[in-house]
């Protein structure tokens, strides 16, 4: 776990703590902020979050599930315009056409 990501774990309590709000106590972007909070989720830090943007927090077992049935749901999401997009590969440019390397994609 980096020196960030502790510090982060530490910050987070039972109540939420809007992302602007760590990403300055921490002085690091936003971007880099999820990255933190992800890494902590990957170590099992019961991080959660709201899709209504509330902030972060270490989350009970009510929250974890609700955090986890909103990743669950986004993943289906993004699942579905995979599908519908490899449905739909014959006779497109490969990425690699354009980008001037041979990129292969495992199915």
């Amino acid at each position: 776990m980096t020196v960030n990501a502790k510090k982060l774990n530490n910050m987070l309590g039972k109540s939420p703590v809007s992302r602007q709000a760590l990403s300055k106590r921490l002085g690091v972007s936003d971007r880099a902020l999820r990255v933190l909070v992800n890494e902590l989720r990957k170590q099992g830090v019961a991080v959660c979050s709201c899709s209504n943007g509330r902030g972060y927090w270490i989350g009970n077992a009510e929250d974890r599930r609700i955090t986890i049935a909103e990743y669950r749901h986004r993943a289906y999401e993004m699942l579905k315009i995979a599908n519908a997009l490899e449905g739909n590969l014959e006779g497109q440019i490969e990425m690699g056409e354009i980008c001037g390397a041979k990129t292969v994609y495992a199915k």
